[in-house]
């Protein structure tokens, strides 16, 4: 976003259609955890902050709605999300981009709301932890194939933080019995850096997390791994899905990353003859406005838009009246 007086007016606009998106906004809401008043005023306090500059104010509201969809706390002492500016070029254009990065606790909180699990915890292991001295009982071992078992337990007096981590673990347990593990799984520290911190649009970054609390995000990729294997609440598994990696986002041998643009071999034309849209089409403040009926069909990013773009048969104008109606009815603000 701008400064002085126009930043002043980007966050009137945004606070409008905030104010327009009450009630789509209070439903996906848990609202004993996390008051309205309050969400809104805390993504316009995120929207005020430096990092912010230049971000289009469709990006913001987009990761609005997304952020309450999950149901997830925006407060940045909830460490539940995270908004992560970046930059994206294609076609040789560079845009500002926000990424939504859900965090270890906030897949932890969803883990816990769906009602079947005492508690769902990650943990990293460390270079120095393999294997299991005998005398001690100090160390890690994961034996898989037709019998499983997971078994990890910590010096408490070794200072870790400067050991090499080589993978992290996810625990379920369960809420008729919390000593009880019910799934596990761990995941391989190559796996990790190759296929989900190498496919995040913001590990450039140096304010991302995978840069700041990288053992923190270690965490949270096995806690999502093993969030796909058991059963979930709807606001977990859209937490998944906006957390997803995509094909098209993971990094190939070279470290090298490939992007999917709009042109494809779809035809130019609609079913009844409309010329396509694409997301070109739409300035920031129109999808800002669109943000709250794109959340209701579950497109949240570029990719689901272009998607949504390419089955989509009615004209610019239709698209532009729907979004305005999930919004309550206000029009765009000029």
């Amino acid at each position: 976003m701008a400064n002085d007086q126009s930043d002043d007016r980007a966050i009137a606009l945004l606070s409008k259609q905030l104010d327009a998106s009450s009630e789509r906004l209070k439903a996906m809401l848990p609202a004993d955890l996390i008051p309205l008043d309050r969400f809104k005023a805390c993504i316009l306090t995120l929207a005020r902050r430096p990092e912010m500059e230049d971000i289009p104010l469709s990006e913001i509201g987009i990761a609005a709605m997304r952020i309450a969809g999950m149901g997830l706390d925006p407060e940045p002492a909830m460490q539940q999300v995270a908004l992560i500016p970046f930059n994206e070029t294609r076609n040789q254009v560079t845009r500002r981009k926000l990424e939504v990065v859900v965090m270890y606790q906030g897949l932890q909180e969803l883990g816990y709301r769906s009602g079947d699990y005492s508690h769902i915890y990650g943990e990293v292991v460390y270079e120095k932890e393999l294997g299991v001295d005998t005398s001690t009982e100090y160390g890690f071992e994961c034996i898989e194939g037709s019998v499983r078992r997971l078994y990890h337990k910590r010096d408490p007096l070794v200072d870790y933080t400067n050991q090499r981590m080589i993978g992290a673990y996810a625990v379920a347990t369960s809420r008729t019995d919390p000593t009880k593990a019910v799934a596990w799984i761990f995941v391989p520290g190559w796996q990790i850096l190759r296929f989900h911190k190498a496919a995040s649009k913001s590990a450039g970054n140096p304010k991302s997390p995978w840069n700041t609390n990288e053992p923190e995000m270690w965490k949270k990729t096995a806690v999502r791994c093993l969030s796909k294997s058991i059963r979930k609440s709807a606001q977990l598994a859209k937490a998944l899905q906006v957390d997803q990696v995509h094909p098209d986002d993971i990094a190939d041998g070279e470290g090298k990353r490939w992007t999917t643009i709009d042109a494809d071999s779809s035809p130019a034309n609609g079913s009844n003859g409309i010329p396509r849209l694409k997301t070109s089409d739409f300035s920031n403040e129109e999808r800002l406005v669109l943000s709250a009926h794109l959340a209701s069909k579950d497109v949240h990013n570029d990719r689901q838009f272009t998607q949504f773009l390419k089955r989509w048969d009615g004209t610019k104008d239709d698209l532009m009246a729907l979004g305005n109606a999930d919004n309550g009815g206000p029009k765009l603000v000029k």
